[in-house]
């Protein structure tokens, strides 16, 4: 279900703040593996069992893009199947 773990939620910061901060990028294309979902949002089991993001800072929030990504370039969200919870927000949160 690309639910997002402590690793990935790490580098999905780095990836877009590389993004962001790259001038020749002008557009950033969000999408899950597989195709029978986009994302589930956070991994509750990891949440549950106490794992953090990796070097996470206050910043990062636990998820929300919205918190966290400070991108003001055009973003889509190819959405491959079922969006549950945060994975609803972040196709939401992109531009198509």
């Amino acid at each position: 279900m690309n639910a997002i773990g402590p690793q990935t939620h790490r580098e999905l910061v780095d990836a877009w703040e590389r993004f962001r901060t790259d001038d020749d990028a002008l557009v950033g294309v969000l999408t899950g593996a597989g195709d029978t979902a986009f994302c589930a949002g956070g991994d509750l089991k990891a949440a549950q069992a106490g794992e953090l993001p990796v070097d996470a800072s206050p910043d990062d929030g636990v998820l929300g893009p919205s918190r966290w990504t400070h991108i003001y370039k055009p973003t889509i969200a190819a959405v491959n199947g079922v969006a549950y919870a945060g994975g609803l927000e972040w196709a939401c949160w992109s531009v198509l």
